[in-house]
């Protein structure tokens, strides 16, 4: 085998190893700390997001995009941080560190923003909610629709089965406009959200909102009121 094919192949074994790594992550975890505070945490293509929370009582989030590299025996999770409620200098810094998953599902994490021990709560699937939707559009105070997406400004929501967690920031102002997770139920063409954490939101934790939904290939349109009594409505692009 010449030098070419070799290096080739060497990329391909690689770039399956990564999918594989990045496919074992995909889904809704949970931990907690010393405190007794619930961490939550989705991850799903290329993005992750996650929480921490007490008692209905925002502490702190943090999120960004991810990726997987194999490195000999072990995979490194390479995670760039879009925003850190704790700590917004940080946005836009990437780090990586080992991970492991066990078979029991134990995501085991050695060091950094997201170290500790893991314990898998839902898969991500493949229905039609499940995975990452990117805000394309959204209607302003005078009811016209305006594209969302500026540069480096940007509202992702990450969804698995009954769990989602949505934020949006800008990695290069450091600036973050709110964050949001919790648990749904998509019933009869409306998707019913109860809210257990909240950064900067008109919705507090233990919200109950309830969003009309329309979906059409990758274009889903979400449409309500806020607890606040601000309008909703969204157009959302699956990624």
């Amino acid at each position: 085998m010449n030098n070419f094919r070799f290096i080739t192949f060497l990329i391909l074994v690689g770039l399956a190893n990564a999918v594989m790594g990045q496919s074992s992550l995909k889904g809704y975890w949970q931990r907690s700390d010393a405190s007794g505070a619930t961490l939550s945490m989705i991850c799903a293509d290329n993005y992750l997001l996650a929480g921490t929370y007490t008692q209905g009582k925002f502490i702190q989030a943090i999120g960004g995009t991810y990726q997987i590299v194999p490195y000999k025996d072990k995979q490194a999770l390479v995670f760039k941080q879009g925003f850190n409620t704790e700590d917004s200098t940080k946005a836009g810094q990437e780090i990586a560190n080992y991970f492991t998953v066990s078979p029991k599902g134990e995501l085991i994490i050695e060091k950094g923003p997201l170290a500790g021990h893991w314990n898998l709560v839902e898969k991500m699937g493949t229905t039609a909610n499940e995975g990452t939707w990117l805000l394309k559009a959204q209607e302003d105070a005078n009811g016209r629709f305006k594209p969302w997406l500026k540069g480096s400004l940007q509202k992702v929501k990450l969804m698995t089965t009954s769990h989602f967690i949505w934020a949006s920031y800008n990695d290069e102002t450091k600036q973050i406009l709110g964050v949001c997770g919790g648990t749904y139920a998509f019933k009869s063409g409306k998707v019913f959200e109860k809210v257990e954490f909240s950064y900067r939101t008109p919705n507090p934790a233990g919200t109950n909102i309830s969003l009309k939904e329309t979906r059409k290939d990758k274009i889903k349109t979400s449409e309500g009121v806020s607890s606040a009594g601000k309008r909703i409505h969204e157009v959302w692009e699956k990624q």
